[in-house]
């Protein structure tokens, strides 16, 4: 396993361990104010359109949007894409196709 895709897999059990549904052993509650995450957007066009991005969990291509919410996962790689989470799974896109928009 190259250590790109080792990299990928570490970011998606980290998430996974912290949103997982499952029970899990109790923690101690933390009593730390949690940090605010603002909206993002995945703006890639004027105006309406569609393109296709790669699903690094699933391996295949979807075609997505433009003006879709979705949440950085991961911070920006060498390639300047970061990963992020939308409705239907998770993308790997450009970092500057990602717009925050702020607050709700």
């Amino acid at each position: 396993m190259s250590s790109r895709n080792k990299e990928v897999l570490d970011i998606f059990e980290e998430w996974l361990d912290e949103y997982s549904p499952e029970p899990k052993k109790k923690k101690k509650k933390d009593s730390t104010p949690k940090e605010s995450i603002p909206y993002e957007m995945l703006c890639f066009t004027e105006g309406p359109g569609e393109e296709w991005f790669l699903d690094p969990v699933s391996r295949t291509m979807k075609k997505v949007g433009n003006n879709v919410e979705v949440v950085r996962i991961s911070s920006p790689d060498k390639n300047g894409k970061v990963i992020v989470r939308y409705a239907n799974g998770f993308l790997l896109i450009p970092s500057q196709y990602v717009i925050e928009i702020g607050f709700n």
